[in-house]
């Protein structure tokens, strides 16, 4: 369905540090009606999912290993993606943005700012940890 894809795509693209691609997946989710506290907690599933599936890679096993192993099974179309994601975040920085995206989802149910303001914010500041940590790579690549 559509709203899987596209907060696949925009999960992948905030995780990634991808902000441009993310804010436009994240504009058509918007616009589209969802809101913002649905967003957050289907961000936080698939951040949960990824924590245990990196908790694997810490054991021992390749991200590939992980995701084709993964059940229920990963979408095709983000496969690659979510073993770049494991490559890249660790199981403690992955437990950092759960708390992270728990606190956005609080303070959303008692907002008095705009929910999209608060869902931006959050995803702006998990996706430039993603951006550095790509940079870190590349650097040591």
């Amino acid at each position: 369905d559509s709203f899987a894809a596209a907060i696949d795509d925009l999960a992948m693209a905030v995780l990634l540090g991808e902000l441009p691609v993310a804010d436009r997946h994240l504009n058509q989710l918007l616009g589209a009606g969802e809101p913002a506290v649905r967003l957050i907690r289907v961000l936080a599933g698939w951040v949960t999912r990824l924590l245990r599936m990196r908790m694997d890679v810490e054991r021992g096993q390749t991200a590939e290993q992980v995701v084709d192993g993964a059940r229920p099974p990963i979408f095709w179309k983000v496969k690659d993606r979510v073993a770049v994601v494991l490559g890249r975040w660790s199981a403690e920085r992955l437990a950092r943005v759960s708390e992270s995206l728990l606190e956005c989802e609080i303070a959303l149910k008692r907002a008095r700012a705009p929910d999209q303001l608060l869902l931006r914010r959050t995803l702006d500041a998990i996706a430039s940890q993603g951006r550095r940590s790509a940079d870190r790579r590349e650097v040591r690549g």
